[in-house]
């Protein structure tokens, strides 16, 4: 995954703020949560994603952080635990209750747990840059059949609005050069071999 200058910046202040709150011996899930909120935000934006902090599901569930992508269809989820519980435990608790897996990462600053097509698939340590980085890079990459399919469908129509303006020119309408006035071209064309006559007087 290539790092940007401000997403490079992002992991470091992680790091920081993280220490920041280990030195006040801070552990609890509403401020560590902070740090790891701020580093998906950053990511997002170069995805044309958007973190929306604590969104309700239709099923009523909340997570910390749900990220949407331009079409405004969610892409991911994210749920954070403070360092006191263990993760694995909270993550069984969370799914049983109705928590989505599809591209879900379970994190507690210490351990980043991801889920994709509801199973998990990769178990990050997050005081190694190297497994912090690769946990997000599939987290932003990874993309549900159905969401799959539906870009590709956006893209295949793009690509064919110029054949589809092509096909919408009316039969028997002249294109119109620009300058000339509305409805310049909507004049008939011409018949072969009529042409006008002088008026004899």
């Amino acid at each position: 995954m290539h790092i940007t200058p401000a997403q490079k910046r992002a992991i470091d202040q992680y790091y920081k703020e993280l220490a920041a709150y280990q030195s006040h011996n801070v552990s609890h899930e509403t401020a560590v949560r902070s740090a790891f909120q701020n580093l998906l935000a950053t990511f997002a934006q170069s995805t044309s994603w958007l973190l929306v902090p604590e969104q309700p599901l239709a099923n009523g569930k909340r997570p910390d952080g749900t990220l949407r992508d331009s079409f405004n269809l969610p892409r991911g989820y994210w749920e954070a635990k403070d360092s006191g519980d263990d993760l694995d435990t909270e993550i069984r608790k969370k799914i049983a209750i109705g928590y989505p897996v599809s591209n879900t990462i379970f994190e507690d600053t210490r351990r980043a747990v991801l889920y994709q097509g509801n199973k998990r698939v990769l178990d990050a340590d997050l005081s190694r840059q190297s497994d912090l980085i690769a946990v997000i890079d599939r987290f932003f990459h990874y993309s549900e059949p159905d969401i799959e399919n539906f870009e590709r469908a956006v893209e295949e129509f793009k690509e064919s609005i110029p054949d589809l303006a092509q096909g919408l020119h009316p039969a028997g309408m002249l294109p119109v050069s620009p300058g000339q006035p509305l409805g310049a071209g909507m004049g008939r064309r011409p018949v072969p071999g009529q042409h006008g006559r002088e008026k004899r007087h």
